[in-house]
């Protein structure tokens, strides 16, 4: 095999790999919305794939953040889609907030290599200690007792840790159901 073709099959097969990668997100995305880890004794979408997929923690927690976000980014889902951006750019994109340009996220793609948009994002994404400071006071959870015994609760929590307390309560309630 020539060293043209050797290249064109590598490019060829990449962007095969990027269009089955989407299609992967897209099933872990509705399998997310679905809960349906929760069948499988799973605190969260990413401990499934974590176990199932045999992918580390934090590489299974960015996949599910990755695809909750394709279904918000409908020109980069589908330029994925079609094997034209890599894993790597739409991972870089979908942590872009607010998406207010779908279409010009797809171009700055294009015309950057994964390694420049890791750099355009994240010096566009800094945060200040200030503002990293609000993030974690406004994550909260408040147990308040009643007059009658019940007790009322209130909280802003991640995705995840909403997703973790789910399992936790469903857990419990069903210990007390089969006593």
């Amino acid at each position: 095999m020539s060293s043209e073709r050797l290249a064109s099959e590598i490019t060829t097969l990449s962007a095969h790999l990027a269009a089955a990668m989407c299609r992967w997100l897209e099933l872990v995305a509705e399998f997310d919305r679905r809960e349906a880890w929760a069948g499988w004794g799973c605190r969260s979408c990413a401990h499934f794939i974590g176990w199932r997929c045999s992918i580390s923690p934090g590489a299974a927690r960015e996949h599910v953040r990755v695809a909750r976000r394709l279904a918000q980014m409908p020109s980069v889902r589908d330029a994925f889609a079609r094997g034209e951006l890599s894993y790597s750019k739409v991972r870089a994109l979908s942590r872009l907030d607010p998406l207010r340009d779908d279409e010009g996220l797809v171009e700055l793609a294009r015309t950057h290599t994964a390694a420049q948009l890791e750099t355009v994002v994240r010096t566009t994404q800094r945060v200040t200690r200030e503002q990293a400071a609000d993030a974690h006071e406004a994550r909260r959870l408040v147990l308040e007792p009643r007059d009658d015994g019940t007790v009322a609760v209130r909280g802003l929590l991640s995705a995840e840790d909403a997703a973790v307390l789910r399992r936790a309560l469903d857990l419990a309630t069903e210990a007390i159901a089969a006593e």
